[in-house]
């Protein structure tokens, strides 16, 4: 096989929404985000920043224009830890066809039920070590956007 599989992460046909906690518990949980910039520049790919408070995914404008906009074939959130936010947002752009990619910083072990349900309903969890890898892996196999 000279191609990665399908269901691999391509930065270069994705959206990627970074979910930042209502209170941080560190200036920026995900500081480490620096290590997957040279894979957004090399695949042109920007990440969308919103915020986990207020109201639910469905009832911001914004969001629902990105999900509904149908621009990609994957929908990545990047974030601290599983809320009912960032769940909310995953489901809602399963719904809309996406492949979906929940990447945490840390996952608890309360989280595994939710993570059950997001697989079931087709979802992919990792952290953010593993989706870093995953990025890499594309890029040497020829998912990188240089192919597409």
């Amino acid at each position: 096989m000279t191609t990665p599989p399908l269901n691999i992460v391509r930065l270069n046909d994705a959206g990627l929404v970074r979910i930042a906690p209502a209170e941080p518990s560190l200036p920026d949980p995900l500081h480490n985000i620096e290590d997957l910039r040279p894979f957004l520049e090399k695949a042109g790919a920007s990440i969308h920043v919103t915020g986990d408070k207020g109201d639910a995914p469905w009832a911001q404008s914004v969001l629902v224009d990105l999900v509904k906009a149908r621009a990609w074939s994957q929908f990545i959130i990047l974030c601290e830890a599983l809320s009912p936010f960032t769940v909310s947002l995953a489901l809602m752009a399963l719904e809309e066809g996406y492949e979906v990619y929940i990447v945490c910083l840390r996952v608890r072990d309360e989280d595994a039920l939710t993570i059950s349900r997001l697989e079931k309903a087709n979802a992919t969890c990792m952290v953010f070590d593993q989706f870093l890898e995953e990025c890499a892996l594309g890029a040497e196999s020829g998912g990188a956007p240089d192919d597409a």
